[in-house]
Formats: structure tokens, C-alpha cells, sequence
């Protein structure tokens, strides 16, 4: 079983976004264009409303390609466990609080990283 993978809007940029001479962003977006592949290959990826959100904002040329991007991926369904861990979380101050609309669908794109080998 492939372990799952959440694609936050970061991620999604730095995959599509434009050269820079940023040293820093330039080797962030270098080291994504390299694992892309593996999120189809390797991992049972997914994004949520969010990041599709988020992805259609902006600049309508890179908004666009943004959305190429991620049209292989499904959305994750928000569940009342997932509500649940979100408020944990926030409580516990793993992740920032950042008074946005919805707890979960909101703030568990801060959790960039996530990965779970459960199904």
C-alpha cells in the first residue's frame, strides 16, 4: 500500500512558479520539480479544498498551469475526525492559528510535511 502524502499550495508553487534568482527558493523549487513524479509514482497523494482554492487565485496564467498541476489529485473529504485532530493541534500550538475560515480545511495546510503510512 502506497503511503499518503497531502500536496500543500506551497509545494504546488514552487512546482509551477517561474524562475528566480533567489538562491533559496530557486533550490526549494529545483528539489520539487525533482519529486513531482514520485507523487504519482510512489504516493497516494491527495489536496484539499484549500489548496484548490488557493491554486485558482492570482495571476490567471499561472493560476491556470497551477490547476494543471493538481487535476490528477483528489480532494480529501473534511471528516469530524479530521475537525477534531485540527483543534488538537492548533490547541497543542503544533501549528499556527491563523483565523482563517474553517479549522481544518484552514490550517492543516501549514502541516506541509504530512505523510501517513496508514490507510
Amino acid at each position: 500500500m502506497k503511503q499518503k502524502v497531502y500536496i500543500e499550495t506551497t509545494v504546488v508553487s514552487y512546482y509551477t512558479g517561474k524562475p528566480t534568482r533567489d538562491l533559496l527558493i530557486a533550490a526549494r523549487q529545483e528539489e520539487v520539480r525533482e519529486l513531482w513524479p514520485r507523487l504519482v509514482e510512489e504516493y497516494d497523494s491527495s489536496i484539499s479544498a484549500l489548496v484548490l482554492a488557493e491554486c485558482r487565485a492570482g495571476n490567471p496564467d499561472q493560476s491556470e498551469s497551477r490547476l494543471k498541476t493538481i487535476e490528477p489529485y483528489p480532494l480529501l473529504d473534511v471528516s469530524e475526525e479530521a475537525e477534531k485532530l485540527s483543534q488538537e493541534l492548533l490547541a497543542k500550538g503544533a501549528v499556527p492559528d491563523l483565523s482563517l475560515k474553517t479549522p481544518f480545511t484552514s490550517r492543516s495546510p501549514r502541516l506541509k510535511a504530512w505523510t501517513s503510512s496508514s490507510a
